[in-house]
């Protein structure tokens, strides 16, 4: 089983991502499994409202400096004539622009400790609720994929990762790689960040899988509750025989995980409690009751929620409503108590809208304005805030942002005009922080609160991951290493003497000599890429052999070029 998480837009559907709060609480015995029907009542009206304090303000971080663009009217006009326009709408600003790159996907992340950032791949910026900006430092964050590809945006691409801890003093990040169709994707990496201020990579495996957190809650007596992921170490099927290998390994994994408890306390005693969640678990949240509630995949006919209540050690499973005759899928989860929690997304041959409300006992479908998917759910203290597809005219949709107090709608904004999809939504205090993208690409960051007077831009993925590749202590040799490189003694200059004797020694295809980066030095250094990894150990050798004292140890990092060419112009 394995988290389900959005990564493209496809056609006139909105994907989805992540928004729930998150809690701390006690702790179970086996949990005991109840199957209660799912009537449907009139939702519990929402609780007093609850005022979040403002953090203080922090220093702002440097930005590149861009442009300022004038703030885009409160709702696109293509919206007011759709839905009801709230009085107290505000314009929006960008805090972030993504470069417009095609090998990462940007995320708007919360931590459990409330915190907001921007993320793309490795790299974390906080926005604080001020306006300002504040990255995190990346020292000691080796990434698992050392080729040229990182740099070349030829396939490897980063997608959205999971934080949660304490930030910025200590926390947890996943990074999360897509090779497209190029084989076997390589499994997540999680790193923690401790008091030192340093990233430390996580050993999570077995020889059969990685397990990684893919969601953090609070839990009891301050510990850190992470609902865990899993990838399997699987083979590439390059041949008949191969597919055959990869088959059989397969069924070995799928095995293994299925074994495996999906709860586990990254920080803390309390042990986590075993839940059965018996199906693809949409979200997750705990909340400081105790409880535990997650979305579910249910199979052919409905999607389900499971509620654990901690203080009675049971667990039991809710139906969803449907909708439109069919179970809602993708759905994302925002939660105030065990008596007030909602569910967002989509369904149906037409994709229609979907939201439902859970008042402790039973779910119930709430209507909407939405003409299409709902792509992200967050609850104020008093109000609930949706982002929503509308259909503006045939075969386009436009983001709004739909807030519903009590058994009313109104729309309080939209980032941009134009097509634009809101992609994941943050309620933050007295602000409002979306992603969006224009369909694929030109992914950015709005607040309708404090904004800077120029917006931060994120460089393309080359420029965040070069600084990270070459400042990476060296990873042996072994029998993963797919690029090898081995720096060269003395200042950089004519090689040539270099390369011929590597062709005496054999050593003639995928083998350059370049300048090089490690750490801020300037280095030329024997290069060989497309490397068979069982290969790595006799080709460093024999590397060796060749130059004698002129090379130094040899590495499985890549170390990129220390004058990168200039981007092709777009």
């Amino acid at each position: 089983m394995t988290l389900r998480t959005p990564h493209s837009i496809a056609s006139s559907l909105l994907l989805l991502a992540i928004a729930c709060d998150r809690g701390a609480s006690p702790q179970p015995a086996a949990a005991a499994v109840v199957d209660t029907p799912t009537p449907v009542p009139t939702p519990a009206p929402p609780p007093a409202p609850t005022p979040k304090p403002t953090p203080a303000s922090a220093t702002p971080a440097a930005a590149v400096p861009t442009p300022v663009p004038t703030p885009a009217p409160a709702v696109d006009p293509a919206i007011a004539a759709h839905v009801e326009i709230a009085a107290d709408a505000r314009p929006w600003s960008p805090l972030v622009v993504f470069a417009d790159d095609d090998a990462s996907e940007p995320a708007l992340l919360r931590s459990e400790a409330g915190s907001v950032y921007a993320a793309l791949g490795p790299a974390l910026v906080e926005l604080r609720d001020d306006g300002s900006t504040a990255p995190l430092d990346t020292t000691g964050i080796t990434l698992l994929r050392q080729d040229q590809a990182l740099l070349d945006g030829d396939y490897v691409r980063f997608l959205p990762t999971s934080i949660g801890g304490d930030f910025p003093r200590e926390g947890f990040l996943v990074v999360a790689y897509s090779l497209g169709a190029r084989g076997v994707e390589p499994p997540p990496q999680t790193f923690r960040r401790r008091d030192d201020g340093r990233w430390h990579e996580l050993d999570n495996g077995t020889p059969e899988f990685v397990w990684f957190p893919a969601a953090f809650g609070r839990w009891r007596e301050g510990s850190l509750l992470a609902l865990r992921g899993f990838a399997g170490r699987y083979l590439d099927a390059d041949s008949e025989a191969g597919e055959r290998r990869a088959i059989k390994r397969a069924k070995v994994i799928d095995a293994a995980i299925a074994k495996q408890k999906r709860l586990a306390v990254l920080r803390g005693q309390p042990r986590a409690p075993q839940l059965d969640f018996g199906g693809a678990v949409w979200q997750f949240a705990s909340l400081p009751s105790g409880e535990i509630i997650a979305v579910i995949d249910g199979g052919e006919d409905r999607s389900a929620m499971v509620h654990y209540d901690d203080a009675a050690h049971t667990q039991r499973r809710l139906a969803l409503p449907p909708v439109e005759g069919t179970k809602a899928d993708d759905l994302r989860l925002a939660v105030r108590s065990g008596r007030d929690a909602w569910v967002a997304g989509g369904g149906g041959s037409e994709d229609h809208p979907y939201l439902a409300h859970f008042d402790g006992t039973a779910w119930t479908a709430v209507s909407t304005p939405c003409d299409g998917r709902i792509t992200d759910i967050a609850l104020t203290s008093d109000t609930e805030v949706i982002a929503c597809a509308i259909a503006t005219a045939p075969e386009r949709l436009r983001g709004v942002i739909l807030r519903r107090r009590g058994d009313r709608w109104a729309a309080i904004g939209t980032p941009t005009t134009g097509d634009r999809a809101v992609v994941k939504l943050l309620v933050d205090g007295d602000r409002t922080v979306v992603l969006t993208h224009d369909w694929g690409r030109k992914f950015e960051i709005w607040s309708d609160g404090p904004a800077p007077a120029q917006p931060l831009r994120f460089g393309d993925t080359a420029a965040i991951v070069r600084p990270i590749l070459a400042a990476a202590p060296d990873r042996p040799i072994d029998d993963e290493c797919d690029h090898l490189t081995v720096p060269l003694t003395g200042a950089p200059g004519d090689r040539s003497t270099v390369l011929s004797r590597l062709s005496q020694a054999g050593l003639t295809s995928d083998v350059e000599v370049q300048t090089v980066l490690v750490g801020e030095r300037e280095v030329d250094a024997v290069v060989v890429t497309d490397l068979w990894p069982a290969d790595a150990r006799k080709k460093a050798a024999t590397i060796a052999g060749a130059l004698g004292a002129e090379a130094e140890a040899p590495t499985c990092n890549v170390r990129p070029l220390a004058h990168p060419p200039e981007p092709p112009a777009r």
